[in-house]
C-alpha cells in the first residue's frame, strides 16, 4: 500500500473516532496497523486507548507491549485502564507522568486546549513541541473524554 492509501485509512478512522464510533474506528486502525508492521502511523497508541473504551484489556495487554513506558503516552494509558478498570488512579503511574512529563500532565488536565496561531504553527512543524503533540493526543482522544468526563477529574484530583 502507498504512503497515500495509509493516511487516508487513518484519517478514515480519525473521523470516526472524533464522532465517537469507537468500533469503527478500531476496525480501520488495525486494518491500518496490519498493513504498517512497524506503526509508522503510530495507530498503536491510539488503538490502546480504544481498547480501554470497549473493555478489550486482552487487546490493551497486548498493545501495550508495543508501546515504551518511558513514553508519556504509556502512563497515560495505564491512567486510563485503571480508571476503566476499578475507577481508580495508578498512583505510580500518575506521579510519573506529573514527574517526568510534566508538559502532557498539564495539557490532558488543563481546561481549555486552544487551537491558536501558535499551536497551529508548532503542529505544522518538523519537530513539535511536546506540549503540541500532548494536546494532539488530547484532540484525537477527546470522544473519550466527553464520554468519560469524571475520568480527568479524577486524575485531577488524585
Amino acid at each position: 500500500p502507498t504512503r497515500s492509501a495509509m493516511e487516508l485509512l487513518y484519517s478514515a478512522a480519525a473521523d470516526q473516532m472524533a464522532i465517537g464510533e469507537v468500533e469503527m474506528a478500531v476496525a480501520l486502525w488495525e486494518s491500518l496497523a496490519a498493513l504498517d508492521e512497524e506503526d509508522h502511523m503510530s495507530v498503536s497508541v491510539l488503538l490502546a486507548f480504544c481498547y480501554v473504551e470497549l473493555e478489550d484489556f486482552d487487546c490493551w495487554d497486548e498493545m501495550m507491549f508495543s508501546i515504551s513506558p518511558k513514553t508519556p503516552e504509556y502512563h497515560l494509558l495505564t491512567l486510563w485502564a485503571e480508571y476503566r478498570r476499578t475507577g481508580g488512579v495508578d498512583r505510580d503511574a500518575l506521579r510519573a507522568l506529573r514527574s517526568r512529563h510534566k508538559v502532557w500532565a498539564e495539557e490532558f488536565l488543563a481546561e481549555e486546549h486552544p487551537i491558536d496561531e501558535e499551536y497551529l504553527a508548532d503542529s505544522r512543524s518538523e519537530r513539535p513541541s511536546q506540549r503540541t503533540e500532548a494536546r494532539e493526543l488530547f484532540f484525537a482522544t477527546a470522544p473519550l473524554w466527553e464520554r468519560n468526563a469524571n475520568f480527568l477529574k479524577t486524575i485531577k484530583k488524585a
